[in-house]
């Protein structure tokens, strides 16, 4: 809606609307229309701002064209300390990890001292790229040299970086340890990690924390039947699928989409009533082919949650897909 009402405006737009508009660009992760954003910053002559230009770092960021976020970064004449938390978080969004390090010790040279907003991108950034020692030894700095007592947030991060490394009991002693209540999100990315590494037990006990928070959340009892199916728990996951429909709640579905010559296409799980079913299941059959020819293997759970994608009905031609 925002892309649509700027057209629209009958005024000059300023450097305020121009920021608010390339967030509007990032969101979406529309690079074209992001571009065309920023040939609109040069035309006004608003090309040195600082917000503007961290905004359009951003969207490039967001938009999976790291490239041109670093040209962005490395064109600027003044940084501020947003800036280069957003070039750290744009490398770590896009797996860039050890760049992503390599920049936060350039900003420490550069003679700025982090905050928790910088610990939190640099820390996700480690999580992204699989660093998990790296990313622990961050977490620890905090309280050994920089002082700092990790927020909320920081710990979520290091409990889901810990955890998804499969160190699931390192991440459930973590947050005993916390100086504060975990909250369900923390709870959550443990019992994620659980489903993922099939820890049947963990999952069962950080199942319960999180039910004590928030009975009513579906999300939960979904996680853990799929815990209890991967380790053959059939009569476990028979009573949570029942509970489940007792609470009279369903997760909400997951939604995805991709901006194809200035329009968006969307596409979420499990919609069998889209044609493009099967032109994704024979993409996806070819995927496989190349996988299996390259030596990469991969479990049939994944496959048959793959298969369940399916594309937009608005998605119609098979060189959309191609594209």
């Amino acid at each position: 809606m925002a892309l649509q009402l700027f057209p629209d405006m009958n005024l000059q737009p300023n450097c305020f609307t121009l920021t608010s508009i390339t967030s509007a660009c990032a969101g979406l992760a529309a690079l074209r229309l992001g571009k065309q954003v920023h040939g609109a910053v040069l035309r006004r002559n608003y090309g040195e701002d600082i917000k503007m230009s961290n905004a359009l770092m951003d969207m490039y960021s967001k938009c999976g064209s790291i490239a041109d976020a670093k040209r962005m970064f490395n064109r600027m004449g003044c940084k501020d300390k947003l800036s280069w938390t957003s070039m750290i978080a744009g490398y770590g969004m896009n797996g860039h990890g050890h760049e992503a390090i390599q920049l936060f010790s350039s900003m420490i040279h550069a003679g700025l001292r982090p905050d928790h907003v910088v610990f939190l991108a640099l820390i996700s950034a480690c999580n992204h790229a699989g660093l998990v020692d790296e990313g622990w030894n961050f977490f620890r700095s905090m309280t050994s040299e920089y002082k700092m007592q990790p927020k909320n947030e920081v710990y979520g991060c290091v409990i889901n970086l810990l955890a998804r490394a499969g160190r699931l009991r390192e991440a459930f002693d973590l947050i005993n340890r916390m100086p504060f209540a975990p909250d369900e999100s923390i709870w959550g990315a443990l019992l994620g990690a659980c489903k993922m590494h099939k820890n049947v037990e963990l999952g069962r006990l950080v199942a319960g924390k999180i039910i004590e928070v928030n009975p009513d959340g579906a999300k939960t009892y979904i996680l853990l039947a799929n815990i209890y199916a991967s380790g053959s728990k059939w009569g476990e996951y028979a009573v949570t699928r029942r509970l489940l429909r007792g609470i009279g709640s369903r997760k909400e579905a997951g939604m995805s989409w991709i901006d194809i010559n200035d329009e968006m296409y969307s596409f979420n799980i499990a919609d069998s009533s889209s044609r493009q079913v099967s032109l994704a299941d024979e993409v996806l059959q070819i995927l496989a082919r190349h996988m299996h020819d390259a030596g990469t293997d991969f479990s049939q759970d994944f496959f048959s949650y793959m298969s369940s994608l399916c594309w937009d009905d608005s998605l119609v031609g098979e060189k959309h897909l191609q594209k």
